[in-house]
């Protein structure tokens, strides 16, 4: 099963952190993206987002049947979103759902933006998550949304032990 959350590495790793105390096999994958975007190599990024979903994909991909449960901030599909080529976008949203036992999670923002490592302002992320949601409900992939609450938080691990066991 794949969990895919629009959250911090830290919120991630507590959900990674509390699963395993649960007795949860688990692993989180990071961000592919943000590792470009820490070693200061941008290129990739702005030019072809094919090869950073592709290194995104293999990432989660190398764990499917070795673990229950990967946890990763950069679902396969969010692809799609970083590029204007359609023939691109299809192939984000026929790798996304290739992998049938998938539980999106939008996670509403309670806490302070905090723009290190990343490319958007707090508005400019904002507004891509309305576009991820409206990408997520024409493609018919589904998802939940949960407070950014430790009781949002504590949902979503109780889900996710559920849907494992």
């Amino acid at each position: 099963m794949q969990v895919q959350a629009q959250e911090n590495r830290l919120v991630l790793l507590t959900f990674l952190q509390n699963l395993k105390w649960r007795g949860v096999d688990c692993e989180y994958v990071s961000e592919y993206a943000k590792d470009r975007v820490w070693q200061g190599d941008q290129f990739v990024l702005q030019h072809c987002q094919l090869y950073v979903t592709g290194k995104q994909c293999l990432k989660i991909a190398r764990l499917i049947g070795k673990v229950d449960v990967i946890i990763t901030d950069s679902p396969i599909a969010i692809g799609a979103m970083y590029t204007d080529e359609q023939p691109y976008k299809d192939v984000c949203i026929y790798e996304a759902k290739k992998y049938k036992r998938t539980f999106n999670v939008f996670i509403k923002r309670h806490k302070v933006y905090n723009p290190n490592g990343r490319n958007q302002t707090e508005e400019q992320a904002l507004a891509i998550d309305e576009q991820i949601r409206q990408m997520l409900k024409d493609n018919c992939i589904d998802y939940t949304d949960v407070d950014g609450t430790q009781e949002g938080y504590d949902s979503i691990v109780d889900t996710i032990k559920v849907l494992v066991d």
